[in-house]
């Protein structure tokens, strides 16, 4: 059994001391954990496992991690501290992100996009375990709001309780002047007159809009309309382009209707990826379109010779819901295209 504890990025991250132990950054009352070790330390305790290793180390278990750590990995139970940086408020009925209670200092100097990168990282930690969730709330208006919602509801159905309060945590009523559209992309769509394509912005493709024929996709072809500042810490260039994820297949990865970032023709292995795909006489059981986005998974087999050949392709996909199928495909059968790699979801 694998669990982790993982946290909002409320509390300062510090550095080791000089002989290697981490100082317990995150305090709430007489509790006290540090954060897990940053990624650029180099002389660690022996106690403390390296940032790569954070998930898989037993020590793990001592440190909390933030979404910077914990995206990308499941766990059988997650424990999430919920910060007051995202904070319900009852009075208006609507959620409230305060950058006062941020400790990420890239995050925060996104002044139009801090609302809608702080809600994903609590989809992100929310989303970590697999057989159960258990959620700390510093706020208690908030903590109040997550219980109203979560009462009553069947949890032997096909929906986890992760998958409950992915649903049910932002579904709160807000005035229809302040809701957000699901078509809003959360970066600043630079204009024309300021638009350096690939140095300061990159594309916003419609996927579907960009579908075509078998074989047609082609990034450099294609005439965006909109183009958009790059997420914090990631720098433009050629290879990178925005889509919107439509449907449930990947949503322990990829909420639906999320904003997220692609390179195309990606290098390297593919295999354990979560790529765009393109693929010969196929719909997307969502969106009816000819791309779908699974875990690529590559089936290989030893020759006589020594040498491996590919047996079977597998698009998997990875949702808390019940009814989408892994994709299995012959290799010898000229029917995918690998067009992107995903990245992350903004």
């Amino acid at each position: 059994m694998s669990a982790r504890l993982v946290a909002g990025f409320c509390w300062p991250w510090s550095n080791p001391r000089s002989d290697g132990s981490l100082l317990e950054d995150v305090v709430i009352g007489d509790f006290r954990r540090p954060w897990n070790a940053k990624p650029e330390a180099k002389r660690l305790a022996r106690d403390v496992p390296k940032a790569t290793l954070w998930a898989h180390d037993p020590r793990g278990i001592n440190q909390v991690g933030c979404v910077y750590t914990a995206q990308g990995f499941e766990f059988d139970y997650v424990g999430v501290i919920w910060g007051g940086d995202l904070r319900f408020d009852p009075g208006h009925q609507e959620w409230v992100a305060d950058p006062a209670h941020s400790h990420d200092t890239v995050v925060r100097r996104s002044k139009t996009g801090f609302r809608e990168f702080v809600r994903n990282t609590y989809r992100v930690l929310l989303s970590r375990g697999l057989k159960g969730c258990y959620i700390y709330c510093v706020d208690p208006e908030t903590a109040k709001f997550l219980l109203s919602r979560t009462e009553g509801v069947v949890r032997d159905s096909p929906l986890t309780e992760a998958a409950i309060l992915q649903e049910v945590a932002f579904s709160a009523r807000e005035p229809d002047a302040a809701k957000p559209s699901a078509n809003v992309i959360p970066l600043r769509i630079v204009p024309p007159a300021e638009r350096r394509p690939y140095q300061n912005c990159i594309p916003v493709i419609d996927l579907k809009v960009a579908a075509g024929g078998f074989g047609e996709f082609q990034m450099r072809e294609l005439d965006a309309d909109i183009w958009v500042e790059m997420p914090p810490r990631i720098r433009p260039s050629a290879d990178l382009f925005v889509a919107q994820v439509i449907g449930h297949s990947m949503n322990r990865q990829i909420p639906d209707g999320a904003w997220c970032l692609f390179r195309t023709n990606p290098g390297g292995t593919r295999n354990g990826k979560i790529v765009l795909t393109q693929l010969r006489d196929y719909s997307d059981p969502d969106t009816g379109a000819v791309f779908t986005i699974k875990r690529y998974e590559s089936i290989k087999t030893v020759s006589v010779e020594g040498g491996q050949a590919n047996i079977l392709i597998r698009l998997k996909p990875e949702s808390l819901l019940e009814g989408y199928r892994t994709i299995e495909i012959p290799p010898d059968e000229e029917r995918i295209r690998v067009l992107a790699e995903f990245l992350r979801v903004l």
